[in-house]
C-alpha cells in the first residue's frame, strides 16, 4: 500500500531492516522512499561550528505520515542516488517481490537517519544483525563503497566505525574507516542528552549507548 502511493519508491530504513530479517523492526512504521531530483552540489563549507549548530537541533523528519489498517506509513524524500543498491526482494512466505535497499545501503541510511530505525540503539542492533549475515571485511568494504557513492557531506564514517566497534569488531579490522580521517568532532544523532565523547572516532554519543553491552 505504501509503495503504491508514489512511483519509483522503495522500502527503506526500518522497513528494509525488516525485509532483511531483523527481529523487532516489524514493530516500527513502514518507511518508503521516493528520491528527489538531482541537485547541484552544495557550495557551503563544513565547519565545526556548523556541525555543532546542526546537531543541537532536532533531526528533520518526514511529515508525510498516514495510518492504514493499523499500520503507520511514512513517505520519505531522500537525496537522489538513482535508486542505488535497491533490489527486488521476495517477501517471506509469499511470491510477492518488492523493491528494497540492500542491507549494506540500509545500514548507511539508518546511520544517517537513526530516528527511522528506533534511534541509535536500534541502529546498533542493525549492525549486530548484519554481522551475522555478512563477512565483516566484506561488510566494511561495502559500507565504504556506499559512503563514497552517496556522497554525504557529514562524516558518517565516524558513526559507522563506532557502531561496528560496539558490535564487537576490533580496531585492526576498521582501518578502512579510520583511514578516511576525522577532521571534525561529530554526533551520532541530533540533540543528545547526557553525551559521552569517544576519542577514537571523535564522536559524541548518548551515555546509554556508550554503556550498552
Amino acid at each position: 500500500m505504501a509503495l503504491s502511493l508514489r512511483p519509483r519508491s522503495y522500502l527503506s530504513h526500518a522497513s528494509a531492516l525488516r525485509a532483511h530479517g531483523m527481529v523487532g523492526a516489524e514493530k516500527l512504521p513502514v518507511y518508503v522512499n521516493q528520491e528527489q531530483r538531482p541537485k547541484l552540489p552544495s557550495r557551503g563549507s563544513l565547519t565545526q561550528q556548523s556541525i555543532d549548530r546542526a546537531f543541537q537541533n532536532r533531526a528533520r523528519e518526514s511529515r508525510y505520515a498516514f495510518s492504514y489498517q493499523g499500520a503507520h506509513l511514512v513517505l520519505l524524500a531522500g537525496k537522489h542516488s538513482g535508486n542505488y543498491r535497491v533490489e527486488e526482494m521476495e517477501l517471506a512466505g509469499s511470491d510477492i517481490k518488492l523493491p528494497v535497499t540492500d542491507l549494506v545501503r540500509t545500514l548507511v541510511d539508518v546511520t544517517v537517519r537513526p530516528s527511522y530505525a528506533a534511534g541509535p540503539m536500534g541502529v546498533l542492533e542493525a549492525y549486530r544483525h548484519a554481522l551475522h549475515k555478512i563477512d565483516p571485511q566484506t561488510l566494511i568494504a561495502g559500507l565504504v563503497e556506499v559512503l563514497g557513492a552517496l556522497g554525504h557531506v557529514y562524516p558518517y564514517h565516524q558513526a559507522i566505525g563506532y557502531y561496528l566497534t560496539k558490535a564487537g569488531l576490533p580496531p585492526v579490522m576498521l582501518n578502512a574507516l579510520l583511514d578516511i580521517g576525522s577532521t571534525y568532532d561529530f554526533y551520532i544523532c541530533h540533540r543528545i542528552e547526557d553525551p559521552v565523547y569517544d576519542s577514537t572516532w571523535r564522536l559524541h554519543v548518548p551515555r546509554a549507548l556508550a554503556d550498552s553491552e
